[in-house]
C-alpha cells in the first residue's frame, strides 16, 4: 500500500486479512496521530473482504491500541466526540466509507438497563483504562443476581436508560494500568461486587463495603441512605456509576484490592460465586454467630439460602433446618446441602410452632433470613 496525495493507502489487489499483515500495515503509517486514525487504517486493510475480514478486523482494532504509544484519542470509538460530524471517525467515513464497519471495532456486547422491566443486549464501547490502577478484564463468566431483580423491578432509585449491569463476574486481564502491582496481563480473575480503595479507615479495618473513597456520587447516596458504602458495579449512579459484569468487557478499578486470582486448574464454576453470592450466605452465617453444636434455621432456599446453609456446616452447626414453599429448592437444600427441610405449605400450623415441635420445644438457636425483598413484596401482594 502506498499514499497518493492525502489519500489513506488502497487495499492491494488480492488483500491479506491475517492480523500481522493489517498491524504491520498500521505501523508504517507514521502520519497517524489518534487512535481513531489507527483503527480507520485497519479497517480499509480489511474493507474489501468483508465480512469475513470484519472479525479479524475487530480483534485487531484492540491490539491497535498499542501501536501509538503515549497517544490516545480524545474519547472512545463510539464516543460523541468522536462520532460527531466534525469528529475525526466521521470524517474518515466521508472520505473512506468506513462508517458501515466503524461501529463493530472496539464495541462490546453488554446487558443494558433501559427501565422497569426491560432490559435488553445493547452495543457498548470497550472499557479502557481510565485511572493508573484499572485494569480491563475479558469476562468469560458472570452471573444473575438475586439483588440484580432490584433494578429490573425498579426498586433502586437513580438508574439510567443505558446503564450496564450486573456485579458477578471473573475473566481474564487484559490490560494494565501502570500503577496496579499484583496483577499482570493473563491472570484469570474473580471480581467482588464492591470497589474498595484498601486504604481509607474502612478498608484497613477490612469493612470493604463501606469504603469510603471508591463512590464518585457519595453524597447522593448519604442523602438517600445517611451514609455511603463503598462504590459498586453496576448498580445505579447513586453507588457511582460503574459499568457492570454482564459484559463481553469489564473496567475494574483499584485492581489491587478486590480481584482474586484463581489458582491454576480451577474451573470458572468452582469459583465464580466468590464474587458474590457465597459471601453473602457466609456473611450471613457469620452474622448469626454460629457455634459449634447450634440448631440453625434458615428461611429461604435460594443460592444465598443454600450457601448460608454450606457455611452452617462449615461453622459447626449440628443441625439446620431449611424452610421454603420450592420443591426444587427444598430438594437441592435436602440432597446438595444436607438440610433438614419444612415446607410451608404443607404443614399444619405456623412456621414457628413446627420448629417448636422439631426442637423439643426450645426452638433454633440461630435464625438467617435468606428470602429477599421481592419475594416479601409478592407474599404481600397475594
Amino acid at each position: 500500500a502506498r499514499f497518493q496525495g492525502d489519500e489513506l493507502p488502497r487495499a492491494r489487489r488480492k488483500p491479506r486479512t491475517d492480523s500481522t499483515h493489517i498491524l504491520s500495515t498500521a505501523r508504517k503509517l507514521n502520519r497517524l496521530e489518534t487512535l481513531a486514525e489507527t483503527v480507520r487504517a485497519a479497517l480499509n486493510a480489511v474493507a474489501p473482504v468483508a465480512p469475513e475480514g470484519l472479525r479479524r478486523a475487530t480483534h485487531v482494532a484492540r491490539r491497535c491500541r498499542r501501536i501509538l504509544p503515549g497517544r490516545r484519542s480524545d474519547g472512545p470509538i463510539g464516543h460523541p466526540r468522536n462520532c460527531g460530524a466534525d469528529g475525526p471517525v466521521a470524517e474518515a467515513s466521508r472520505t473512506h466509507t468506513v462508517l458501515s464497519y466503524r461501529s463493530a471495532l472496539l464495541s462490546m456486547k453488554a446487558l443494558t438497563w433501559h427501565g422497569q422491566g426491560d432490559v435488553r443486549v445493547d452495543t457498548h464501547p470497550d472499557p479502557e483504562i481510565q485511572e493508573p490502577t484499572d485494569v480491563v478484564i475479558r469476562v468469560t463468566s458472570t452471573a444473575i443476581c438475586g439483588s440484580d431483580l432490584h433494578l429490573f423491578d425498579g426498586f433502586m432509585p437513580s438508574m439510567e436508560p443505558g446503564d450496564i449491569i450486573g456485579h458477578e463476574p471473573m475473566g481474564v486481564v487484559e490490560e494494565v494500568g501502570s500503577g496496579v502491582t499484583n496483577l499482570k496481563k493473563g491472570d484469570r480473575v474473580v471480581v467482588p461486587f464492591t470497589i474498595s480503595c484498601g486504604h481509607c479507615w474502612f478498608c484497613e479495618q477490612t469493612m470493604y463495603s463501606l469504603c469510603d473513597t471508591s463512590n464518585p456520587n457519595a453524597e447522593m447516596a448519604r442523602e438517600a441512605m445517611g451514609h455511603s458504602p463503598a462504590g459498586l458495579f453496576g448498580f445505579s449512579h447513586m453507588l457511582g456509576g460503574f459499568a457492570g459484569g454482564q459484559a463481553e468487557y469489564l473496567r475494574v478499578p483499584h485492581a489491587d484490592v478486590g480481584p482474586i486470582v484463581v489458582p491454576d486448574g480451577m474451573t470458572d464454576e468452582q469459583v465464580l460465586f466468590l464474587s458474590d453470592i457465597f459471601p453473602t450466605g457466609y456473611q450471613a452465617a457469620e452474622n448469626a454467630e454460629i457455634e459449634g453444636g447450634d440448631t440453625v434455621a434458615v428461611w429461604g432456599c435460594g443460592p444465598v439460602g443454600q450457601f448460608a446453609i454450606q457455611s452452617a456446616w462449615m461453622m459447626g452447626a449440628g443441625r439446620v433446618i431449611a424452610i421454603d414453599r420450592e420443591p426444587e429448592r427444598l430438594r437441592m437444600a435436602k440432597e446438595n446441602s444436607k438440610a433438614e427441610v419444612v415446607n410451608f405449605e404443607e404443614i399444619d400450623g405456623p412456621v414457628h410452632k413446627h420448629l417448636i415441635d422439631m426442637t423439643d420445644g426450645r426452638g433454633p438457636d440461630r435464625c438467617i433470613d435468606a428470602v429477599g425483598a421481592e419475594a416479601h413484596a409478592a407474599n404481600d401482594a397475594k
